[in-house]
């Protein structure tokens, strides 16, 4: 697989969705980007990971529809000012990819990352 994959994982019981990085990065620190965003990163300061809390709400689905997420796409954008993430994803209904409003997000680039941009594939474990 490429390097410009996520893997995703969903935790039904606390509604934790996970994407990481398919090649094995050495994971460095997290940032905080909100209450319920959580980004990974390593020692080049590049994204390797994204934790989102309370998945079920933030995408306005069900929890059992979350364990159906198929795939997506995950837009990334730091700049000086800014951590911008866009991630839209698909769930399985009826053996059909059908997808789900995107969820998009902007913080504070608090800890001075690098400016960085990529667009990567999401894929369910």
């Amino acid at each position: 697989m490429d390097e410009n994959i996520m893997l995703m994982e969903y935790d039904y019981e606390n509604d934790i969705l996970f994407f990481n990085a398919e090649k094995n990065y050495e994971y460095e620190f997290s940032e905080i980007l909100d209450e319920s965003i959580v980004m990974d990163f390593n020692k080049y300061k590049a994204p390797i990971g994204l934790e989102i809390s309370n998945a079920s709400k933030i995408f306005k689905v069900k929890k059992f529809q979350i364990k159906h997420f198929s795939s997506g796409d995950l837009h990334i954008c730091i700049n000086k000012n800014s951590i911008k993430l866009k991630l839209g994803l698909s769930i399985t209904v009826h053996e059909k990819n059908t997808p789900i409003p995107p969820m998009s997000f902007v913080g504070e680039n608090n800890l001075n990352i690098p400016t960085f941009e990529s667009d990567l594939a999401v894929s369910s474990v």
